[in-house]
Protein backbone atom coordinates (compact mmCIF):
# COMPACT_ATOMS: atom_id res chain seq x y z
CA UNK A 1 0.00 0.00 0.00
CA UNK A 2 2.44 2.18 0.99
CA UNK A 3 4.43 1.74 -2.42
CA UNK A 4 1.53 2.75 -4.16
CA UNK A 5 0.71 6.11 -2.34
CA UNK A 6 4.81 5.97 -2.40
CA UNK A 7 4.21 5.89 -6.53
CA UNK A 8 1.00 8.68 -7.01
CA UNK A 9 3.01 10.96 -4.97
CA UNK A 10 6.16 11.09 -7.07
CA UNK A 11 3.64 11.13 -9.92
CA UNK A 12 2.21 13.67 -8.94
CA UNK A 13 5.66 15.40 -7.98
CA UNK A 14 6.46 14.83 -11.17
CA UNK A 15 3.00 16.43 -12.87
CA UNK A 16 3.77 19.53 -10.46
CA UNK A 17 7.51 20.56 -11.15
CA UNK A 18 6.82 20.20 -14.99
CA UNK A 19 4.19 22.71 -14.25
CA UNK A 20 6.29 24.77 -12.75
CA UNK A 21 9.47 24.15 -15.61
CA UNK A 22 10.46 27.96 -16.26
CA UNK A 23 9.47 28.36 -20.32
CA UNK A 24 11.11 31.48 -21.98
CA UNK A 25 8.93 34.16 -22.74
CA UNK A 26 7.67 34.62 -26.24
CA UNK A 27 8.98 38.38 -25.95
CA UNK A 28 12.61 37.11 -25.02
CA UNK A 29 11.85 34.32 -28.13
CA UNK A 30 11.58 37.20 -30.60
CA UNK A 31 13.92 38.73 -29.75
CA UNK A 32 16.45 36.33 -30.08
CA UNK A 33 14.93 35.37 -33.28
CA UNK A 34 15.02 39.75 -34.74
CA UNK A 35 18.34 39.37 -32.62
CA UNK A 36 19.42 36.52 -35.03
CA UNK A 37 18.33 38.28 -38.19
CA UNK A 38 19.90 41.92 -37.54
CA UNK A 39 23.16 40.48 -37.07
CA UNK A 40 24.27 39.77 -40.82
CA UNK A 41 22.32 42.91 -41.95
CA UNK A 42 24.61 44.63 -39.49
CA UNK A 43 28.05 43.30 -40.77
CA UNK A 44 26.90 43.82 -44.74
CA UNK A 45 26.64 47.56 -43.32
CA UNK A 46 29.84 47.51 -41.79
CA UNK A 47 31.15 46.02 -45.08
CA UNK A 48 29.93 48.31 -47.37
CA UNK A 49 31.08 51.30 -45.30
CA UNK A 50 34.38 50.02 -45.17
CA UNK A 51 34.63 48.78 -48.76
CA UNK A 52 33.65 52.58 -49.66
CA UNK A 53 36.39 54.11 -47.11
CA UNK A 54 38.94 51.77 -48.60
CA UNK A 55 37.95 53.07 -51.76
CA UNK A 56 38.58 56.40 -51.17
CA UNK A 57 41.64 56.42 -48.91
CA UNK A 58 43.58 53.93 -51.57
CA UNK A 59 42.77 56.77 -54.26
CA UNK A 60 44.93 59.88 -52.99
CA UNK A 61 43.35 62.38 -55.40
CA UNK A 62 39.91 61.87 -54.52
CA UNK A 63 40.96 61.36 -50.67
CA UNK A 64 42.18 64.98 -50.88
CA UNK A 65 39.24 66.00 -52.58
CA UNK A 66 37.31 64.81 -50.57
CA UNK A 67 39.25 65.91 -47.20
CA UNK A 68 39.21 69.64 -49.02
CA UNK A 69 35.40 69.89 -49.01
CA UNK A 70 34.49 68.04 -45.73
CA UNK A 71 36.99 71.06 -43.92
CA UNK A 72 35.60 73.46 -46.13
CA UNK A 73 31.84 72.70 -45.01
CA UNK A 74 31.58 70.27 -41.52
CA UNK A 75 29.51 72.57 -40.02
CA UNK A 76 26.91 71.91 -42.26
CA UNK A 77 27.23 68.16 -41.13
CA UNK A 78 25.38 66.25 -38.22
CA UNK A 79 27.78 64.27 -36.46
CA UNK A 80 26.17 61.02 -35.34
CA UNK A 81 26.13 60.05 -32.13
CA UNK A 82 26.75 56.25 -31.66
CA UNK A 83 24.76 54.37 -28.92
CA UNK A 84 21.48 55.63 -27.63
CA UNK A 85 23.17 56.89 -24.39
CA UNK A 86 21.68 53.89 -22.08
CA UNK A 87 23.75 52.56 -20.15
CA UNK A 88 21.76 50.14 -17.43
CA UNK A 89 21.56 47.29 -20.31
CA UNK A 90 21.60 44.09 -18.99
CA UNK A 91 23.45 41.85 -21.86
CA UNK A 92 21.90 38.80 -20.80
CA UNK A 93 18.56 40.12 -21.45
CA UNK A 94 17.66 39.40 -25.13
CA UNK A 95 15.41 42.70 -25.24
CA UNK A 96 18.17 44.29 -23.96
CA UNK A 97 20.75 42.63 -26.64
CA UNK A 98 17.53 43.69 -29.42
CA UNK A 99 17.69 47.45 -28.84
CA UNK A 100 21.41 47.25 -28.69
CA UNK A 101 21.54 45.64 -31.97
CA UNK A 102 19.14 47.92 -33.74
CA UNK A 103 20.73 51.23 -32.42
CA UNK A 104 23.63 49.96 -34.06
CA UNK A 105 22.03 49.32 -37.15
CA UNK A 106 20.87 52.69 -37.29
CA UNK A 107 24.05 54.36 -36.61
CA UNK A 108 25.54 51.94 -39.44
CA UNK A 109 22.92 53.12 -41.76
CA UNK A 110 23.08 56.69 -40.98
CA UNK A 111 27.05 56.71 -41.37
CA UNK A 112 27.11 54.93 -44.67
CA UNK A 113 23.84 57.05 -46.04
CA UNK A 114 25.69 60.17 -44.58
CA UNK A 115 29.40 59.12 -46.97
CA UNK A 116 27.13 58.80 -50.13
CA UNK A 117 25.75 61.48 -49.72
CA UNK A 118 28.70 63.75 -49.42
CA UNK A 119 29.84 62.14 -52.57
CA UNK A 120 26.91 63.57 -54.28
CA UNK A 121 26.10 66.50 -52.82
CA UNK A 122 29.28 68.39 -54.52
CA UNK A 123 30.15 68.21 -58.40
CA UNK A 124 33.64 68.12 -58.22
CA UNK A 125 33.90 65.62 -55.73
CA UNK A 126 30.85 63.11 -57.42
CA UNK A 127 33.41 64.08 -60.90
CA UNK A 128 36.45 62.69 -59.27
CA UNK A 129 34.57 60.05 -57.84
CA UNK A 130 32.91 58.47 -60.77
CA UNK A 131 35.88 58.63 -62.57
CA UNK A 132 37.82 56.51 -60.37
CA UNK A 133 34.84 54.42 -60.05
CA UNK A 134 34.91 54.22 -63.92
CA UNK A 135 38.76 53.31 -63.94
CA UNK A 136 38.34 50.29 -61.07
CA UNK A 137 35.73 48.80 -63.38
CA UNK A 138 37.66 49.09 -66.78
CA UNK A 139 40.42 47.07 -63.98
CA UNK A 140 38.06 44.58 -62.72
CA UNK A 141 36.65 43.56 -66.56
CA UNK A 142 40.02 43.54 -67.43
CA UNK A 143 41.09 40.68 -64.60
CA UNK A 144 37.65 38.92 -65.05
CA UNK A 145 36.35 40.08 -61.41
CA UNK A 146 32.93 41.24 -60.83
CA UNK A 147 32.96 44.67 -59.65
CA UNK A 148 31.37 45.37 -56.03
CA UNK A 149 28.06 46.69 -56.40
CA UNK A 150 28.53 49.54 -53.32
CA UNK A 151 30.21 51.62 -55.68
CA UNK A 152 27.88 51.07 -59.00
CA UNK A 153 24.90 51.75 -56.24
CA UNK A 154 26.42 55.29 -55.17
CA UNK A 155 26.58 56.11 -58.63
CA UNK A 156 22.93 55.03 -59.13
CA UNK A 157 21.54 57.25 -55.88
CA UNK A 158 22.81 60.00 -57.17
CA UNK A 159 20.80 59.66 -60.90
CA UNK A 160 17.29 59.45 -58.42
Amino acid sequence: MFAIFQNISDNFNNYLSNLWVEKEDPIDTEARIECERLRPEIEELKQKTYLLDTFINERPELKNECLKYYHKYKHFFIKNIRGCGRTDFDLGNPVDQLNILAVEKLDLEYELNQRIDFLTSFKEVYALFEKHVLEAQKAAKGAGNTFPLLLTQVLENEED
